[in-house]
């Protein structure tokens, strides 16, 4: 969402890839080298708008991971408007210098992330630190809480282990005991040993537990 209109900054390519390159980052897990190793062949559109990436991970392994529609809109955008020529061994995200084409590195990733990261901080000073990991870490914590099995999110990743997945287990279950703490502490008097005063009223217990 921290984008930065292309006249602001003179750079057409980059104020409009931007929200594209963050958003499949954290829609598809997906490590930021994977990202820029895609060529415009590797993102298909399914039949009901959604998509996927076929990519090729660590250790050349292969693997397709879903696109929302949403996201997928925003590719087909991208697309259209860098992508005129139709060339699907194209880099998804390039860079041109001089009229010639390359692939986008990951240190021209680290700039434009830390620009932005200034220009959020101005509203949002508690933000975190922008980095592409980022996208991948809150992807797969989010994938966790929603209830995905842990199994499937290592694939999803791309992880040749599952331990590596179970890191982000961990990192969620200390949040909830973090947050579990912190709502027992503000509700103390929930937790009291003071006399529950409808324990001997029927009646109230069943108004409580919606039975009447």
């Amino acid at each position: 969402h921290y984008t930065i209109d292309a006249k602001h900054r003179g750079s057409k390519h980059r104020g409009s890839g931007t929200r594209k390159i963050l958003s499949l980052m954290y829609d598809s897990g997906c490590r930021d080298q994977e990202i820029l190793d895609l060529k415009v062949k590797d993102l298909r559109e399914s039949w009901d708008g959604s998509g996927e990436l076929h990519i090729i991970g660590k250790g050349q392994k292969y693997r397709v991971t879903p696109i929302s529609k949403e996201v997928m809109k925003l590719c087909k955008q991208y697309c259209k408007e860098f992508h005129l020529d139709d060339d699907e061994n194209q880099w998804l995200f390039f860079t041109k210098r001089k009229g010639i084409i390359a692939q986008m590195s990951p240190d021209n990733v680290a700039r434009f992330m830390n620009e932005y990261e200034k220009l959020a901080r101005e509203k949002m000073p508690e933000i975190p630190h922008l980095h592409p990991h980022l996208w991948r870490h809150t992807r797969a914590m989010h994938l966790y809480i929603a209830g995905v099995p842990l199994p499937l999110i290592s694939e999803w990743l791309g992880h040749s282990q599952l331990e590596t997945t179970q890191i982000y287990a961990k990192a969620t279950t200390d949040m909830k005991r973090k947050a579990a703490e912190k709502f027992h502490e503000s509700n103390k008097h929930v937790f009291s040993d003071e006399e529950f005063k409808y324990a001997d009223d029927e009646e109230a217990m069943k108004k409580l537990y919606g039975l009447v």
